[in-house]
């Protein structure tokens, strides 16, 4: 996991200068290939939605990042059902954040 604290080390522009610098293995191909998909990356979620491939982290600031987190093919067809070859990559925002239950 990248947290808010790893963010702050060093400056980057966007969520993928900071995956690309500090954890570059995420942006690597799996061993998952099929016949139909035989390049899969990993898929983009921000706040829990789909969002897109990896080029969706070119265009959200690292300003508004809380975490990044990379879920394995397995973890990320658990959260969100299939077509998650190369798993998934994370992204949770500070706008994201959910208020605490029962507060």
């Amino acid at each position: 996991m990248i947290t808010r604290a790893d963010l702050e080390q060093a400056s980057y522009a966007n969520a993928y200068q900071a995956v690309q610098s500090l954890r570059p293995n995420w942006l690597w191909n799996s061993s998952n290939a099929t016949i139909s998909d035989p390049e899969p990356l990993p898929l983009v979620y921000v706040d829990g939605v789909r969002s897109g491939d990896l080029e969706v982290l070119r265009l959200v600031s690292v300003n508004t990042v809380d975490t990044i987190s990379r879920l394995s093919p397995s973890d990320a067809t658990t959260r969100w059902g299939t077509g998650h070859l190369a798993g998934a990559i994370d992204v949770r925002t500070r706008r994201g954040r959910r208020p605490p239950r029962g507060g």
